[in-house]
């Protein structure tokens, strides 16, 4: 049904764009509304830990069954393909499990993971490349989390580079999935690595402008117009009431943690070529 569904995707572009946008716009827009419904209804009536405890098993149990789902995917590929693609989906496991235990301020921010993948599912079909689709997810979410820094929390501390990261992990399980159904169609003449090499460079060029002109700055400064702390806390731990501790990336940390997550994820396009063209 997947496959039928990216098929169905790329052959029809257009509805592909309009599906990317609207999805897009319903995850990020509501924030505010769907966050004050949740804590009014839900967290507080029921307690924090409960609320954590009903999110992180509801999570684990939608978890378990997409990955046994995508444990039977990829045992029907062969050779090193089907080896690469359990190790990712393992190392993914793992990163999701640290994320939880260091960098969650609340279990249902486990809804990152989802949102992304689902994301990176669509944008595959209409990009057709895992480079492409890679950047333009992270790009995303770059935006989402500015929407949110500058126009829902304006008295937020910091730009939250931990949410970044879940989705980038959460793009990273949408391209497993994509590469389990073993189905695409990436340009063969397209040399791999020049999409995320020209990102690197992008981002360095905007980085040393931003700082020459003072644009941007990572900490609080009164010549730049806008920074991505704007309250500084070096501890490991940021602590939250009532005794909720969890690690908030410091920017340069931060950009670190992420582009090493691109770089992991772009191992995927290095895979053996997809054997189903989407457009037959």
């Amino acid at each position: 049904m997947m496959r039928k569904f990216v098929a169905f995707l790329s052959r029809n572009k257009l509805l592909n764009v309009i599906i990317i946008i609207a999805y897009y716009l319903g995850v990020v827009i509501p924030h505010e509304v769907i966050g004050q419904l949740i804590g009014k209804h839900i967290a507080r009536p029921i307690g924090r830990s409960t609320y954590d405890f009903i999110t992180i098993s509801f999570g684990g149990i939608l978890f378990a069954i997409s990955c046994f789902f995508l444990y039977r995917n990829i045992r029907k590929l062969n050779g090193d393909k089907q080896k690469v693609l359990f190790a990712y989906l393992i190392i993914s496991l793992i990163f999701i499990l640290i994320s939880v235990n260091v960098l969650m301020v609340i279990n249902i921010e486990i809804i990152h993971f989802l949102q992304y993948a689902i994301l990176s599912v669509l944008l595959y079909p209409c990009l057709r490349s895992v480079e492409l689709t890679l950047i333009t997810g992270t790009l995303l979410a770059i935006l989402d989390e500015l929407y949110q820094y500058v126009y829902l929390l304006p008295d937020n501390p910091y730009y939250d580079l931990n949410d970044v990261a879940f989705d980038v992990i959460g793009i990273g399980l949408g391209l497993i999935i994509i590469k389990s159904l073993d189905l695409g169609y990436e340009s063969p003449n397209r040399k791999k690595g020049v999409y995320i090499l020209t990102f690197l460079i992008s981002f360095l060029a905007f980085s040393v402008l931003s700082y020459l002109f003072k644009i941007v700055s990572l900490y609080p400064n009164e010549e730049y117009a806008a920074s991505l702390v704007r309250e500084v806390n070096m501890d490991f731990w940021y602590h939250l009431p009532p005794g909720v501790d969890f690690h908030v990336f410091q920017p340069v940390e931060g950009i670190i943690i992420i582009m090493m997550l691109i770089a992991f994820y772009f191992g995927l396009a290095l895979l053996p070529k997809t054997q189903v063209d989407l457009s037959s």
